[in-house]
């Protein structure tokens, strides 16, 4: 379901999200927008590990895989069970 970028790789990037932990979700621009996939930079990795992990989906799904423990493309694990909440910027 996840791929590793090629070490070296620069691909198109537009940045969709972020974590507490500095991670950073994107798009990767290739194709058609309803074809673009999600890729993830994690900020803390273990030594000789990539940092770029590459979704096999798009934003919404990465963001359900994540939240239901299907992947840890995140540096902090995040928790499937309990509930989820979306905060918006503009307050409630």
């Amino acid at each position: 379901m996840c791929a590793l970028l090629p070490g070296g790789a620069l691909p198109p990037l537009l940045p969709f999200a972020d974590s507490a932990s500095s991670d950073v979700a994107f798009w990767l621009r290739d194709g058609a927008p309803d074809d673009w996939r999600a890729a993830v930079f994690r900020r803390q990795t273990p030594h000789g590990t990539s940092r770029w992990t590459v979704f096999d989906g798009g934003a919404a799904a990465l963001c359900v895989a994540a939240l239901t423990g299907e992947v840890h493309s995140f540096s902090e694990r995040l928790s499937a069970n309990g509930g989820h909440e979306f905060v918006s910027w503009r307050g409630r």
